[in-house]
């Protein structure tokens, strides 16, 4: 009887899987592809890419070195890819092709940071439907892969001003840590200088603008340039050693340094090294001490006695 009871269980488990996979919804290409893909150029390392969107749920921009062929850079169907808008820094589309996903989502416009100057770049968009999963997750994919003609751009990064520096800040030391300040001790790349910024967690990447000094008065959280919402401009020097005040207590901070060269006339030009990853660093700041009971002299000579 038991045996009878758990092959019937076993049957009615296989037709239900059966089941929801036939009624479960496939994925289809979308039939209108990206167009009008548009490169603007705001400096010697940053664009800004603009593309018209077809008719999915979202789509892939790609940015490859060089000339790349729409065949080299067609993605994967099923395969989920991770973007950044820094360079080189998100996932590449086919293994040994130095094509990255810059984009990945609903976005028409997205600014994408960290070229090398002087060279030149091929930005490709898909469109593509995914299938709702669940807790709102979307999963699996399907990409538009014959919209060659109007899905692509070519761009040329200009020159710097100046030379970008060749190597990078690598270490950012936290030390003499306070409940409102820290000590930061960098080890300092090839520049005449680096930026130091310090950003509150979840603020994202933290990049400067090619060709703009940032006036620093005090190494105080807060009270110089922003880079953003969030990001402040801590020292802009070659000190390769500083105290950040102004912090608050129980706080994580995002530490980024980038390395540059800078003219002679009030740090102009000054060119960022932004195809490279900057030094990066975390502070954590304790609570604030706790200050002791005061001593009640008169109750401590009574117990004494």
């Amino acid at each position: 009887m038991l045996s009878l009871q758990f092959s019937q269980l076993l049957a009615l488990l296989v037709f239900s899987f059966s089941v929801a996979r036939a009624e479960a919804p496939r994925t289809t290409a979308p039939t209108i592809g990206p167009s009008r893909v548009r490169v603007s150029v705001l400096d010697c390392s940053t664009v800004r890419i603009s593309v018209h969107p077809g008719n999915g749920r979202g789509r892939l921009l790609i940015v490859s070195e060089e000339f790349a062929s729409y065949a080299s850079t067609q993605p994967t169907n099923g395969q989920q890819y991770s973007p950044s808008e820094l360079f080189a820094q998100g996932d590449r589309i086919q293994p040994g092709q130095n094509s990255f996903v810059v984009s990945a989502g609903p976005d028409t416009v997205v600014t994408v940071f960290g070229f090398i100057p002087g060279r030149q770049y091929t930005v490709t968009a898909y469109e593509y439907n995914t299938t709702p999963g669940l807790r709102g997750q979307e999963s699996f994919p399907v990409y538009e892969k014959t919209n060659h003609r109007t899905a692509r751009a070519l761009c040329s990064i200009p020159a710097c001003m100046r030379a970008e520096p060749a190597k990078p800040a690598s270490v950012v030391d936290v030390t003499a840590l306070t409940s409102t300040s820290a000590q930061l001790t960098i080890a300092p790349g090839d520049g005449n200088g680096r930026l130091v910024v310090v950003g509150e967690p979840g603020v994202g990447l933290m990049l400067p603008l090619q060709n703009r000094y940032y006036a620093c008065p005090a190494n105080q959280y807060g009270q110089n340039g922003q880079l953003k919402p969030g990001a402040y401009v801590i020292s802009s020097g070659n000190d390769n050693q500083l105290t950040v005040t102004g912090l608050q207590p129980e706080t994580v901070y995002q530490v980024a340094v980038y390395e540059f060269n800078a003219g002679p006339a009030h740090g102009f030009p000054v060119a960022y090294l932004l195809s490279q990853p900057p030094a990066m660093g975390l502070i954590m700041t304790p609570a604030l001490p706790v200050a002791a009971a005061p001593l009640d002299l008169v109750k401590t000579r009574t117990a004494a006695r």
